[in-house]
């Protein structure tokens, strides 16, 4: 009998249970339903990496987006790359060319290179090392033109002309993607200290010297 009058109680507290309302896990609060809903949702930042490639049609030029608003996670900000070349090629325009060097993937509007009061050259690092502005990797190949004599083109180059100007496709001794998160402020002294340092937690994609 003290059995039945158990699993009568039982049923009564579930049926309470659920006309009242309730279950039996723990509500949530807002702030956890929140974070439910924004781990369900893909990261979806607008990213654009330092560009080398622009509009290929002559009649107008391709202007650098910016990377997004606010302030964007480490991950999402353009590489931080160091490198040195067999020449002095701090003046001259990068392009981009496919893995086998054979096809251009990718180049810059004459409007792509800044402008003549502040072209995107590379910065010069000491112990010869260069701080790219561009977005120069493994792939990218120098022309002959020089920052100036590129933008003051009538019109962008074609891809047979641009094959025609390339002066060197190999054109790196060293190239490394630094670890973004060691700069505070990217200035001349922090990154001497990083190349000082030993650029700790670079990844060394070429290092032929």
């Amino acid at each position: 009998m003290n059995n039945f009058f158990k699993k009568l109680l039982c049923l009564f507290g579930f049926c309470a249970m659920t006309w009242g309302g309730y279950s039996c896990s723990p509500k949530k609060t807002s702030a956890q339903k929140n974070a439910m809903n924004n781990e369900d949702q893909p990261f979806n930042a607008v990213v654009d990496l330092p560009p080398l490639g622009g509009d290929t049609s002559a009649s107008h030029g391709h202007m650098p987006r910016p990377i997004g608003s606010g302030v964007a996670p480490v991950s999402a900000l353009p590489p931080v790359v160091i490198y040195k070349t067999r020449g002095d090629y701090r003046e001259l325009v990068p392009i981009r060319l496919s893995s086998d060097g054979e096809t251009i993937v990718s180049y810059p509007s004459r409007y792509d290179l800044g402008s003549p009061d502040h072209f995107m050259k590379p910065r010069e690092l000491s112990g010869g090392y260069l701080l790219d502005h561009r977005g120069v990797g493994l792939h990218t190949a120098f022309l002959r033109l020089t920052y100036s004599e590129y933008y003051a083109l009538d019109q962008d180059p074609s891809l047979e002309e641009l094959k025609a100007l390339i002066l060197d496709a190999n054109p790196f001794t060293f190239l490394a993607v630094c670890d973004r998160g060691y700069f505070e402020t990217f200035g001349a002294e922090e990154f001497e200290r990083y190349i000082a340092e030993g650029m700790p937690r670079a990844r060394i994609l070429i290092n032929s010297k």
